[in-house]
């Protein structure tokens, strides 16, 4: 029984959950809607049943993502991963496949509790997660852009809480496409083999994010709060990027990886200190030991 409770949390990749609950985070911190103003003056928390709803709607949707990934990555897990729960035969491929759906669907389903248009995020959510499962991850242009997406439509989805606040602030949502269509790109070294260039260009998308990033801060007037976050992030990226430039080989890359995926918690609360709530970039900085202690035990992807 222990043997298949771990398994399953093996498909689930709890420390990645965590990044896409930062992404709703995030996105509640540039909606603004932590508060709202009422007519005698008072401030108070808006909607928190709202962004609860959310952040359960996220972590189902990213949930269903790693569990279906691993269905459709059956048969190369089989030549190449055969420590994973599927091709050990813990789990069949039938039960992926209903899990990852239903998840998927619980997460619509929460979302839809909050509203029609982040109802409607959550849908295109899913299928994203079902396009890069099937097609997307096995191209090399298509895939990172298709990932990068997916993670964009999460910060819009905690920008839904407040729907006029998406288009004010639509550019912000090209920092997660960015950064996360950099990382999928190194990420497919298993189909592609180790590339130097694919490092290198990788670091540049990573200084561009952060100069992007520095500029939306500027704007803001929030440059000093952000920046503290901004050097973490800096440092928790380029330590390991740089490591595998110089010693390029699957160990080096995939703790590259590891590390520009977890290092997305960082990237949200430096957004949200951007956006003058340092208690919500705090909170989100909050979950980043969490899920470095579970991607000691299960895998990231």
């Amino acid at each position: 029984m222990l043997k298949k409770v771990k398994a399953f949390f093996q498909l689930l990749r709890p420390a990645n959950i965590l990044t896409s609950v930062s992404d709703v985070w995030a996105g509640f911190a540039i909606s603004g809607a932590i508060y709202i103003s009422l007519y005698k003056g008072k401030t108070i928390l808006s909607h928190p049943d709202h962004l609860f709803f959310l952040t359960l709607s996220v972590a189902s949707l990213c949930a269903g993502t790693m569990v279906l990934a691993d269905y459709f990555d059956l048969y190369l897990d089989t030549i190449d991963h055969p420590e994973k729960p599927l091709p050990q035969g813990i789990f069949s491929g039938r039960f992926a496949a209903i899990t990852g759906f239903l998840f998927l669907i619980v997460g619509i389903v929460f979302s839809f509790l909050v509203g029609p248009l982040s109802g409607f995020i959550s849908v295109v959510i899913a299928i994203l997660s079902l396009f890069y499962n099937v097609y997307g991850r096995y191209h090399s242009f298509i895939g990172p852009i298709n990932m990068g997406l997916f993670r964009a439509a999460n910060l819009i989805l905690g920008i839904s809480l407040v729907p006029h606040e998406i288009g004010f602030n639509i550019a912000v949502i090209f920092i997660p496409i960015i950064y996360i269509a950099a990382i999928t790109s190194i990420s497919r070294f298993e189909f592609n083999g180790i590339s130097r260039l694919a490092i290198q260009l990788t670091g540049w998308l990573y200084i561009f994010v952060i100069i992007y990033l520095l500029a939306i801060a500027f704007f803001n007037k929030n440059f000093l709060k952000a920046l503290p976050f901004i050097v973490l992030f800096f440092f928790q990226i380029f330590v390991p990027i740089t490591q595998a430039f110089k010693s390029p080989s699957y160990k080096t890359l995939e703790k590259t990886v590891n590390e520009g995926i977890i290092s997305l918690i960082i990237l949200n609360a430096a957004i949200a200190a951007a956006f003058d709530e340092i208690f919500l970039g705090l909170l989100i900085l909050a979950l980043l030991p969490i899920s470095k202690l579970l991607s000691r035990y299960y895998p990231i992807i």
